[in-house]
């Protein structure tokens, strides 16, 4: 059955509608970024790489001397530091295919889609990076269940992610990819669909 087009008019109509939900988009992500730039965000990156840095001397220093008494706080530092990480990670993976908004549905051969990965490749990759398991569904796992996460692991299928309460199990970015460039391929693999009025069934 041939899909029903848009008159010309209700093409105008939904038009002026999208603009209004874009623009109202635009100011919300704007607010969003001023606000992250005024609590000075991008200049705090310096520090928190230097903080890093720091922290993972202490930690290697503390295993070295065997200082049991710290472990408690080694605890609380990985599990706030998996606690931002999620929220921060989920943020980049929503915003990373929305960079390239302007060439989804361009072709391929344009000078921007040739620097960067096909736009689909991307969006796939970015939903595929939610798949995994936090540490609270691993626990309710059966013993059979769990013991295959840690086979995926050590196959390199997933890969574990920070420590404590904040632990949880994600595909592995090559992982992510290959599923990625396949099922972008699913479409063209499937065959063409039938043109409308042409006869084909």
């Amino acid at each position: 059955m041939a899909s029903e087009r848009m008159s010309a008019g209700e093409q105008r109509r939904t038009a002026r509608s999208l603009e209004k939900s874009l623009e109202s988009t635009c100011r919300g992500l704007r607010l969003f970024l001023e606000t992250l730039e005024r609590s000075g965000m991008r200049e705090a990156q310096h520090a928190y790489r230097e903080m890093q840095l720091v922290l993972l001397q202490q930690r290697l220093w503390a295993r070295t001397y065997r200082r049991a008494e710290l472990d408690p706080l080694w605890r609380k530092l990985a599990e706030t530091a998996g606690a931002l990480h999620e929220i921060f990670a989920g943020f980049a993976a929503i915003l990373e295919p929305l960079r390239y908004l302007e060439s989804v549905g361009e072709p391929e051969t344009a000078p921007a889609a040739r620097d960067r990965p096909p736009a689909g490749d991307e969006l796939h990759e970015a939903l595929l990076s939610r798949v995994g398991f936090t540490r609270r569904e691993v626990e309710r796992l059966s013993t059979g269940e769990a013991a295959a996460i840690e086979r995926l692991v050590k196959a390199g299928v997933l890969e574990p992610r920070g420590w404590g309460r904040g632990r949880a199990y994600r595909l592995t970015p090559a992982v992510r990819r290959r599923l990625a460039a396949q099922l972008a391929r699913i479409p063209v693999e499937a065959g063409r669909l039938p043109e409308a009025g042409s006869g084909e069934r």
